[in-house]
């Protein structure tokens, strides 16, 4: 489970002893969120697309400097080792394979009198390392050369997307053909995040008599509380929701490779973790929500 923060964030590190003690690597992992989408904010029912690219490793030159610059220092087992170091300590495989680059169009609509917007997100480690021998005529344990220092670029299949539509825009009120100048926006309690593994998706929602509703793109879906407490509760620790797949943004569906009619999803209130340290649920409520229903926005067509 990874949540969408801004910057670049330091994510540990660690040392490798090769060569029977006489070469060391430095290991510094660091993780960002980069946009990976074109064009995807359009106003006053104008039509649109969102253009993805699905990338998975690293790139061609970067496969070329492991394999010219740091293969010349580090063997086959010694790279096998670092990519093992890195999995017993942070529990992820590390993808230094050349990417693969797969394109796909989405196309969209504005609402009449309103905005779309999509922005979707890939997750890209960054890995520094810095190669070290060990200093000869020397009996200090602790003497080392530094050779080289590298860093790759890995990008992970972990994607997040932050729709956004807005029924009626200031800017598409201010025409004259707009019948929607007196029209409030709407009003929400907050973001919610849809975890679905290495896929997410951060949505408005408000809390209903009966459950809450949430936003996304131009469909309002609502969800019931069979217990209303340990629902609202729920949304702070975390709950168990099956999502249909009709509703998840399709380019997100496209880089996850999501299948089947429904899919099982973590619901949590998102908290910035620049404004607010996250906090790993301390339990999965489940059974407690039902889908209720799907609506189309005010003016669009029911799907």
């Amino acid at each position: 489970m990874a949540v969408y923060f801004s910057g670049r964030k330091k994510i540990g590190q660690l040392s490798v002893v090769l060569d029977s003690d006489r070469a060391r690597i430095d290991c510094t992992i660091f993780e960002k969120w980069i946009d990976i989408d074109t064009s995807t904010t359009v106003r006053c029912g104008a039509p649109g697309t969102c253009v993805v690219a699905k990338t998975e490793g690293i790139a061609e030159k970067t496969t070329q400097t492991v394999e010219r610059s740091i293969g010349t220092s580090l063997g086959l087992d010694d790279i096998l080792k670092l990519k093992a170091s890195i999995k017993d300590v942070f529990g992820y495989e590390v993808n230094w394979n050349h990417s693969i680059t797969t394109t796909k169009t989405f196309n969209f609509e504005a609402p009449a009198c309103g905005r779309y917007s999509l922005v979707v997100y890939q997750l890209v480690r960054e890995y520094e390392l810095t190669y070290f021998r060990q200093r000869r005529w020397t009996f200090r344990p602790d003497a080392w050369d530094k050779k080289w220092d590298r860093t790759i670029p890995e990008h992970t299949n972990t994607h997040d997307a932050l729709p956004d539509v807005e029924e009626f825009d200031e800017t598409c009120k201010s025409r004259p053909e707009c019948k929607a100048r007196d029209a409030m926006p709407n009003i929400y309690d907050g973001l919610l995040r849809f975890d679905m593994g290495k896929a997410s998706f951060r949505v408005p929602y408000r809390l209903t008599s009966d459950g809450f509703e949430v936003q996304i793109l131009k469909r309002i879906i609502s969800f019931t509380f069979a217990d209303y407490p340990a629902g609202v509760r729920g949304l702070e620790q975390g709950l168990t929701i099956s999502v249909p797949v009709q509703v998840i943004p399709e380019p997100l569906v496209f880089l996850s490779d999501i299948k089947g009619d429904h899919v099982e999803a973590q619901v949590f209130r998102y908290i910035d973790p620049d404004e607010d340290q996250f906090r790993l649920p301390e339990e999965i409520l489940t059974g407690i929500t039902t889908l209720k229903d799907i609506l189309a926005l005010a003016g669009q067509e029911r799907r």
